[in-house]
């Protein structure tokens, strides 16, 4: 029931169902808001009202914020719930992702957009005041295909690990859904941060580049430091953070491959 224009929420995390509800909405001709599965309800609410979002998808883990937030935006919100293990967690009203996705046709509706049309809607971080709602047009996706070339200088032989959260452009945009469509292969784990548990990723998967936030980097180095790393990597990129010399050169002084910043697309 949803129409050209609509906004989808989507409240999942280092997932599949967010690339599927990503992909479905930019074809749909729908615009994609992604949200931190992390975020308090207040935070929740504050991002489906002014996104006017007319349906949500949510994980299991984050039902109960949406709960609360719930009561403080308007009661007609469709919304399904990518439930746990054992199709718990569904409420009365949920409805199931996967049950769902079930009863639809397989290649599911397509509409033509232009590029100027609003393809997501994202919002910034929030640390200079309330966070500001940023409109990226399909043809934002286009201006990110030299910085992947160029500044991460990645191509389809290396594998990419993007330890980001697609609820943020730089996980989404930057490392996500750009180096797929330019066929580079990714590794994603949907798992809590665990630094061994990352390292042991990158070692048995070969990953020749990784990018996420500084802090996760400083945690996998003292993790590399303490119990050793053979590392394949190339290089590594950071954004989101301030990114400070030491945690440069110990990254270079434990993978051999240098370490580069850059500004996140909102």
């Amino acid at each position: 029931g949803l129409r050209r224009g609509d906004r989808l929420v989507a409240i999942l995390g280092r997932q599949v169902e967010a690339w599927i509800c990503a992909l479905a909405a930019w074809r749909a001709g729908l615009v994609y808001v992604p949200v931190f599965p992390g975020f308090g309800y207040d935070a929740m609410a504050y991002r489906i009202g002014t996104s006017d979002a007319k349906a949500v998808v949510v994980d299991y883990r984050s039902v109960s914020a949406l709960d609360q937030a719930r009561a403080l935006v308007p009661d007609d919100l469709d919304i399904f719930c990518v439930a746990g293990p054992h199709g718990t967690d569904l409420s009365e009203g949920v409805r199931s992702f996967w049950s769902e996705m079930e009863l639809c046709a397989p290649d599911g509706p397509e509409i033509a957009t232009a590029g100027s049309d609003p393809a997501s809607l994202m919002f910034t971080s929030g640390t200079t005041g309330q966070p500001k709602a940023c409109i990226i047009p399909h043809e934002g996706f286009l201006s990110l295909i030299p910085f992947i070339k160029h500044a991460m200088a990645i191509s389809p032989t290396d594998f990419l690990f993007s330890t980001s959260d697609p609820s943020w452009s730089y996980g989404l945009y930057t490392t996500g859904c750009v180096p797929m469509a330019l066929g580079i292969p990714r590794v994603i784990y949907s798992g809590d941060f665990d630094a061994r548990a990352w390292i042991r990723l990158m070692e048995e998967e070969e990953v020749t580049h990784a990018a996420g936030a500084p802090t996760a980097f400083r945690r996998l180095t003292r993790e590399g430091l303490d119990h050793g790393f053979n590392s394949s990597l190339r290089a590594a990129s950071t954004a989101g953070e301030p990114l400070d010399a030491d945690t440069v050169e110990d990254w270079a002084a434990l993978t051999g491959s240098p370490m580069r910043d850059s500004y996140g697309l909102t």
